[in-house]
């Protein structure tokens, strides 16, 4: 068992500008830390600033370094990286793959600095000296951006398009997993209901836009789990989408049909005859002893039979996700389902590492210190695989509670790069989330600043406020 588990820290309200930069640093190590409410109860963080330097002291660990010459921003650095010595030296852990960059998106760092044309190797040295990571994360991280800046928009076309995310926020079981806004499918009179104040939303904003002259570049079905509706219901949604929100310029149009045990011949023809272009069909794992372990009601064979199935109606963007760290996996069931993905090759592979959120079934507390060791063993062995597939990354981002401080990558056959994936994860362009629990995402491009609001997740709150959603939403749109 790990000792330092429970530990608790005290930081003085003296401290408080600090204190979510050193919270954050503290959780690599220690994932299930919260600050202590008072002195007594903790060891005591304290930092004792002068011009020239700093004194951070932890409990019995105690750090000095010069300050002098540095920016605000140089010197929260800077502390970050005391705190993340001082914990290794605390906790007997060795260095983090990701170092002390705990950020969801990486990429953006990397991007701002291509936007200033600094060179590749001064922004490696950057990555590695500034933010203490390993060096194969900082390839890849410098290889996902690579591969993305043909597909980021500049200003002037940034402010020309929008994407469009529309929730479906139903599934027939709960993942252990999940800490998405889904329900269990409900009774039908809320489905019916949810469907007919969606495609009202879907018709506001989308004649808000034309009126705009706003283009939309790419369309995303997601939830939960879109094709747990029926087949009827599908056709509804589908046909709505087309209606209003049709544009000359749509370039990829998804539907997440995720869980196999929801798709059938019927439903995946609507998809295909509706022009919907990509679509994910996610294992997550090819062993049925985890699929029943997290509540995946669906067998192996169902994910074979529903991708041959989707393939033989003509769909030729496939994605597939798989989660490193589940329940009760060991290296070699996620090497077998490696092999899987190598059989049956998708034109995308989204590769998640377990993050636990505290509206889970599964909590982190259920996790051992041995996961992570696994979860590295996992990343590891993939890193393997990718050596002999044709499939490239193309999409990263992190979470916070990852198990082995991983991070998810989305990889692809070249060409097969999916654009709402690239646009959501580095918020050069507006994305409006119609529906329970999506949020909207408006971007700036005179400064690539961003502001965003969300939708009730409540489904019958957001059935009830669809007028005052709708209303604030065209609002949005006419200051555009």
């Amino acid at each position: 068992m790990d000792k330092t588990a429970d530990v608790l820290f005290y930081l003085p309200a003296s401290h408080d500008a600090y204190r979510q930069a050193i919270f954050d640093v503290i959780r690599i190590f220690l994932p299930r830390f919260q600050w202590a409410e008072d002195a007594a109860q903790a060891e005591q963080i304290t930092i004792i600033q002068t011009e020239q330097t700093w004194t951070l002291q932890m409990g019995a660990n105690r750090s000095v370094f010069a300050v002098d010459g540095l920016d605000e921003n140089q010197r929260r650095r800077m502390l970050k990286q005391q705190v993340y010595a001082l914990m290794q030296q605390y906790t007997g852990q060795k260095d983090h793959p990701w170092g002390i960059m705990t950020g969801v998106r990486p990429t953006k760092i990397v991007h701002r600095c291509l936007d200033e044309h600094m060179p590749l190797d001064k922004i490696s040295r950057m990555l590695r000296q500034d933010y203490l990571m390993h060096a194969e994360k900082t390839a890849l991280l410098l290889d996902v951006t690579a591969r993305q800046r043909p597909f980021l928009f500049n200003r002037q076309q940034a402010k020309e398009s929008v994407s469009i995310y529309l929730s479906i926020p139903f599934c027939p079981t709960r993942c252990a997993y999940c800490s998405f806004p889904s329900f269990c499918l409900p009774k039908p009179h809320l489905q019916e209901e949810y469907l007919i104040r969606l495609l009202a939303e879907c018709q506001a904003v989308g004649d808000a836009l034309r009126q705009q002259g706003k283009q939309i570049q790419t369309i995303y079905i997601g939830g939960g789990t879109p094709t747990s509706l029926s087949a009827p219901q599908l056709e509804r949604l589908l046909d709505g989408v087309q209606r209003y929100l049709e544009s000359s310029a749509l370039a990829e149009f998804t539907v997440e049909a995720g869980r196999p045990d929801t798709i059938t011949a019927e439903k995946l023809q609507l998809l295909h005859d509706y022009k919907v272009g990509r679509i994910s069909i996610n294992p997550q794992t090819f062993s049925q002893k985890t699929l029943d372990t997290i509540g995946r009601r669906h067998t192996v064979q169902q994910i074979y039979d529903v991708y041959d199935m989707a393939r033989q109606i003509g769909f030729d963007s496939i994605n597939m996700d798989l989660i490193t760290g589940l329940t009760g996996e060991t290296p070699d069931d996620f090497a077998r389902s490696l092999e899987q993905i190598a059989r049956l090759q998708p034109e995308n592979v989204t590769v998640h590492t377990l993050a636990i959120k505290r509206t889970a079934r599964l909590q982190l507390d259920e996790l051992s210190c041995r996961q992570s060791n696994v979860v590295t063993e996992m990343h590891e062995l993939m890193n393997q695989w990718l050596a002999g597939q044709p499939y490239v990354p193309y999409y990263l981002y992190r979470q916070k509670h990852m198990i082995g401080d991983q991070e998810n990558t989305g990889y692809c056959l070249p060409g097969k790069e999916s654009l709402y994936n690239i646009q959501m994860m580095e918020e050069r362009q507006t994305i409006f989330g119609l529906g329970v629990g999506s949020t909207s995402k408006y971007v700036n491009a005179d400064d690539w600043t961003l502001t965003q609001s969300s939708n009730p997740k409540d489904l019958i709150f957001y059935n009830q406020r669809i007028d005052e959603i709708i209303a604030k939403k065209i609002a949005k749109i006419e200051e555009m």
